[in-house]
């Protein structure tokens, strides 16, 4: 009796349907041509140029669960630990990481525009709960 593993455009499409996206929404979103989750295209597989687009899209998807099937599809925080189903890091251990070495950090364009992204959000997210107590 064979077991049939599934590959990683499978477990892709099984991500997808968890968080709710569908594949309309996720060629919007990646800018990867239709078809590339088509029933009939689901064994064959693909390009680290591909893998790269969907994890910089999808950063709670786990890198290894997509790639092997090992560990758990999505990247977890809990209690200042980061579980990406195989290893668990210490959040401080990485924000000391970046901060020592803040100017490198600061000079990489994608991580700035991280950064840039996620003051708004903290910024959004405070006035929120300013207004929400404010409301009460």
């Amino acid at each position: 009796m064979t077991t049939i593993i599934a590959t990683s455009k499978e477990r892709l499409v099984q991500y997808l349907d968890f968080k709710g996206i569908g594949k309309k929404e996720f060629y919007e979103t990646t800018g990867i041509k239709r078809g590339f989750l088509d029933t009939n295209k689901l064994k064959s597989s693909f390009s680290e140029t591909f893998l790269t687009i969907i994890f910089e899209n999808y950063e709670d998807l786990n890198k290894i669960w997509l790639i092997t099937g090992e560990g758990n599809m999505i990247i977890e925080e809990d209690n200042g630990f980061i579980d990406n189903g195989t290893n668990k890091i210490e959040v401080q251990k990485i924000v000391d990481l970046i901060m020592g070495h803040k100017e490198k950090f600061e000079s990489n364009p994608v991580f700035k525009s991280y950064l840039s992204n996620h003051k708004k959000d903290a910024i959004i997210d405070y006035q929120n709960n300013l207004l929400s107590k404010t409301n009460q």
